[in-house]
């Protein structure tokens, strides 16, 4: 039964991948696109300039963001661990376009968190209820369209969902893992504040 339930969770997790591959080199022109693009932007001037995490800079002068005058072009919306990674990817491995590494990124993040949505919910649920709840994370369209965008978000579902799985996992007696959990934790406030 182990072994059966592992293939399973390999095909669940391999669907999530396909389903996000999904006509991957579009343009930068859907839903939720200038947000995506402003994302974008302070990974291509991490590419250009070098990689400066507390001085994030996107390619937007205007005040229309904030209301203030931003000569700098100064983007403080979240902690910029996803652009670092999204960055240091493209110079690493240049074959690929910046967009489609971004996305690359989030598919990457997505499968992750199907991992340990797989891992609580046989926690809680048994192996059917593991499989299932991670199969539903897969094949949800919201899902599917929102964990392959150029955004911090999937990154974000990841390292919060991962930090429940070590924290219950601390909770059951596994003591030395409540610092994974709250490393993740914090790693998921610092990406988007709401994971809380």
């Amino acid at each position: 039964m182990k072994k059966f339930s592992s293939i399973l969770l390999v095909l669940i997790l391999l669907l999530n991948i396909a389903l996000r591959l999904y006509k991957i080199d579009n343009p930068v022109a859907d839903w939720h696109s200038w947000r995506q693009a402003d994302t974008s932007s302070v990974s291509r001037l991490y590419v250009q300039n070098g990689i400066d995490l507390f001085h994030p800079k996107y390619q937007d002068l205007s005040s229309v963001a904030t209301g203030y005058q931003n000569p700098e072009g100064y983007r403080y919306v979240e902690f910029p661990f996803y652009n670092a990674i999204h960055a240091t990817l493209y110079k690493v491995y240049p074959t690929f376009t910046l967009e489609r590494w971004g996305r690359l990124l989030s598919i990457f993040f997505s499968t992750i968190s199907a991992i340990f949505v797989f891992l609580i919910g046989r926690r809680f649920l048994g192996v059917s209820g593991g499989l299932l709840s991670s199969l539903f994370f897969a094949v949800l369209p919201f899902n599917i369209y929102f964990s392959r965008v150029i955004l911090p978000e999937p990154m974000a579902v990841a390292t919060i969902t991962s930090s429940l799985w070590f924290f219950i996992r601390w909770i059951d007696g596994h003591r030395a893992e409540i610092i994974v959990s709250a490393v993740l934790f914090a790693t998921a406030l610092l990406l988007k504040p709401y994971t809380v």
